[in-house]
């Protein structure tokens, strides 16, 4: 068997995150870190770290971002993994996460907590942020249903019913273009 500890690949150093999303105030949870040992450029990240040996990985995410920020969370699922591009050798697995409970306080490792705004996360992040996570965290912002979700999805109904309307609209207009183009080139052929 080949001692993995020599492998070129497919040996990775496993970080969990928790992309905590607040429906309500459609934001988003990040600490911030000072002097990271693995990857010196890290400041502000995603709640998370190593998953135990003895803990399904969730349990271990949610005992994670419990000891870094007081808050219990329920994970939703992964929803995106990739390999950093500060250390090819960390894998990092994020995980969907609603706040169930606790006290919000920064813990270990981290020195303060913050919600920022989907949009506003890229400025907070000195190490690199994937373009399909950034997609996916945007999408959240507008596709999340919260107990507004009702007023929310009729306003969007409403928008979808007038663009469609639009959209007929302007078939027809097409229509009767080509009707009357087809209409001149008749009367042209006749005479």
């Amino acid at each position: 068997m080949e001692d993995w500890r020599n492998s070129d690949k497919g040996v990775f150093f496993v970080n969990v995150l928790g992309v905590v999303f607040n429906p309500k105030t459609r934001k988003i949870l990040i600490g911030r870190r000072e002097n990271d040992p693995h990857i010196k450029e890290l400041t502000w990240s995603f709640p998370g770290g190593r998953p135990t040996y003895d803990k399904d990985i969730e349990e271990s995410l949610k005992d994670e971002i419990k000891k870094k920020t007081g808050l219990n969370v329920e994970s939703l699922g992964a929803v995106f993994a990739r390999i950093t591009d500060e250390k090819p050798e960390f894998m990092l697995i994020y995980y969907l996460c609603e706040v169930i409970g606790g006290k919000e306080k920064a813990g270990e490792k981290f020195k303060e907590i913050k919600w920022v705004k989907p949009e506003e996360l890229e400025k907070y992040f000195t190490t690199s942020f994937h373009p399909k996570l950034k997609e996916y965290i945007m999408d959240l912002k507008w596709n999340w249903k919260n107990e507004a979700g009702e007023a929310e999805s009729e306003e969007l109904e409403h928008a979808d019913g007038l663009w469609r309307s639009i959209k007929a609209l302007e078939i027809e207009e097409e229509k009767e273009c080509l009707e009357q183009e087809r209409e001149l080139t008749r009367e042209n052929l006749m005479s």
